[in-house]
């Protein structure tokens, strides 16, 4: 990707951090998944981080959420659900990125495609959607242990 492109993105990404942080504040509120009883650690939210960074795809990213789910027990971890609704948060957090590709009001690899001169280039827009996942997946980590650790302060 050219230096132009980058820099156009960064510049674009930039102006939506704040909706992704409190995107990404929302989910684990909503899921609660610091508490103990859902036995989330810090290393399995970093863990998608790490595939996130080696990898470019977001579908791989999700094909790992994916996997997590199926390792955990019946409603925690990466199956944990909230209390209003049934679905569980890994596939919750594959719906939010899904949606970072062009279903978030706020902010999505579509409305900043043509920011970016990236309009109808596949591979740039996949790069946008990408980096919105990279970000969003960092604030959810620290969010995550942000949260953690206070309900650890409580007990």
């Amino acid at each position: 990707m050219s230096e132009i492109f980058q820099l156009q993105l960064r510049q674009q990404l930039d102006v939506y951090e704040g909706d992704l942080v409190e995107d990404a504040q929302k989910l684990i509120k909503k899921y609660k998944i610091y508490k103990k009883e859902c036995e989330m650690e810090e290393n399995q939210i970093r863990n998608v981080l790490n595939v996130a960074a080696n990898t470019k795809s977001v579908e791989v990213i999700k094909a790992f959420i994916q996997y997590q789910i199926g390792r955990s027990k019946e409603n925690v971890k990466w199956a944990s659900k909230s209390e209003e609704n049934m679905i569980c948060f890994g596939d919750a957090l594959i719906c939010e990125l899904e949606q970072l590709r062009s279903g978030n009001e706020k902010v999505n690899a579509s409305k900043i495609a043509p920011e970016v001169g990236a309009m109808n280039d596949l591979q740039k827009h996949n790069e946008i959607w990408w980096r919105l996942a990279i970000l969003y997946l960092g604030y959810l980590n620290w969010y995550f242990i942000y949260r953690k650790r206070k309900a650890e302060e409580k007990q």
